[in-house]
């Protein structure tokens, strides 16, 4: 009970920072599209997935690395963060070097040059910045990513917003990015200075060398997991064109804002995860099980409501322009049940020190998704790579849950997936006959029926609300005291 109100209260806490964070994100390049159409949105759209891959190769997986060994070691901290810092920021900077002069080089326009280099720098000290949230991880001090997640949105929408009302220059709106994220780094670095003590900056050539080394499966997993995100968007760019690529980022750029949460669980859970595999086994695959259960029913539920709202999400967002990604979204909201549901499996594995078989099969699932890609795209432009996501998410799912777990454990979790899943398609049907009446009269008549339905099929239990109610609010037993 006491690991899961952690996880609770760090997971609200990171929510709150990230979700609050991405809001803010999420207005400006919604009144940044606005403003600049389509075509601006495809440019930033492109450098942003472009930006990602080229500068992946200062990652070295040394995130996950320093969360998984710091958190069941804390005296380790100041050794890796002080080391990790200095070999990533030498590599990050060659790279943004090189990527400056690709451009000077290339025959790209030349708003799309500034854009690329901006983005470029954005990413680039972002992966330093993840390092000192990494060990704010580990150290389970997860308000400070929080307040720093925050404040790194909130400056982009600040600054965003008073370069394109005051010069009405997307390349100098974008360039908020950059800004923001090299205060947030200077920031975190002093907090981790403050809070945690010194980092040691002097250079252990053989740890460096044995922490590259056992990050590289997780470095791989970075790499493939970043084509993963960015080549369909860079496919649709080279083959359709931009606007249709600003068509598709629209959509999934709410996912994207939606998917925050996800990741926001899925790195709290880590630590505890990690700390578990240590000390009980049984208390590990108790833990996966519930929260793969708490996913699949919460993700269910939402997939449907954004379904159900598509049209007002879009033209209230992105405006009129953008009618064309109702569609899109309609589609890839489903994805993001499968993305919650992969994400719990995949942390599983890794605790369980299976990364190299994750990587094996993330790599083979990401290749078929830019054959798969290249293939919808040709027949049914942004439709088809929407259509792509969904593809590979669903064999990711069933491939990883078959290799994490016995026959007997995968059926019992896909068995419990069945029920909200049911519930789903019952809420459905029902709202086609509805969907006429007022939202307001709607969409609360299909949450009583989900939560009904899933009752009726033993998705949830009355003893789930209590275990959820102590965890928030604390035992009566705690209370008493």
């Amino acid at each position: 009970m006491q690991t899961e109100r952690k996880i609770f209260k760090n997971t609200l806490l990171l929510s709150a920072g990230k979700g609050f964070g991405d809001l803010c994100s999420f207005i400006f390049l919604a009144y940044f599209g606005r403003i600049f159409g389509t075509t601006y949105l495809g440019k930033y759209s492109f450098a942003m997935a472009l930006a990602a891959l080229l500068t992946i190769g200062a990652s070295f997986g040394f995130n996950t690395l320093l969360v998984r060994e710091v958190s069941k070691d804390e005296e380790k901290s100041q050794k890796f963060i002080g080391n990790l810092i200095i070999v990533r920021g030498i590599v990050a900077f060659l790279i943004w070097l090189l990527i400056g002069l690709g451009c000077y080089l290339s025959n790209l326009p030349s708003d799309t040059k500034y854009i690329l280099v901006l983005i470029s720098g954005y990413h680039i000290f972002y992966r330093l910045a993840g390092l000192c949230f990494a060990c704010f991880k580990a150290h389970d001090k997860m308000h400070y990513s929080a307040i720093l997640e925050f404040f790194h949105k909130f400056l982009i929408l600040v600054c965003g917003l008073g370069c394109i009302i005051l010069f009405k220059n997307p390349i100098l709106a974008l360039g908020s990015y950059p800004l923001s994220i090299v205060a947030v780094f200077l920031i975190a670095m002093v907090v981790y200075w403050k809070k945690f003590g010194t980092p040691v900056f002097s250079l252990d050539f053989p740890f460096i060398k044995q922490s590259i080394k056992t990050g590289f499966p997780f470095f791989f997993i970075v790499i493939v997991g970043q084509i993963y995100d960015r080549a369909g968007i860079i496919l649709l760019t080279y083959m359709k064109g931009e606007s249709f690529s600003g068509i598709y980022s629209a959509s999934d750029r709410i996912l994207v804002t939606l998917n925050a949460g996800i990741l926001i669980f899925g790195g709290v859970l880590f630590p505890y995860m990690s700390k578990l595999s240590a000390k009980s086994k049984k208390d590990l695959l108790k833990l996966t099980e519930r929260s793969i259960r708490f996913i699949g029913v919460v993700l269910f539920a939402l997939a449907m409501l954004i379904f159900i709202l598509s049209d007002e999400i879009i033209l209230l967002t992105f405006g009129g322009k953008f009618t064309e990604s109702i569609k899109v979204l309609q589609i890839l909201v489903w994805s993001l049940l499968f993305m919650g549901l992969n994400q719990i499996i995949s942390i599983f594995l890794i605790v369980k020190y299976k990364e190299k078989k994750l990587l094996q099969i993330r790599t083979v699932a990401y290749l078929c998704y830019c054959v798969i890609s290249i293939i919808l795209i040709l027949k049914w432009s942004f439709v088809g790579l929407a259509w792509a996501k969904i593809l590979v998410e669903v064999a990711l799912f069933f491939i990883t849950i078959f290799y994490a777990f016995d026959l007997e454990k995968a059926f019992k979790i896909l068995l419990q997936m069945l029920r909200p899943f049911a519930s789903c398609i019952i809420c459905m049907i029902l709202y086609s006959f509805i969907q006429e009446r007022s939202l307001w009269f709607s969409l609360p008549t299909v949450l009583g029926i989900y939560i009904s339905t899933l009752f009726l099929f033993k998705g949830i239990f009355y003893h789930d609300f209590m275990y959820l109610k102590d965890i928030v609010c604390g035992p009566r037993s705690e209370k008493s005291t």
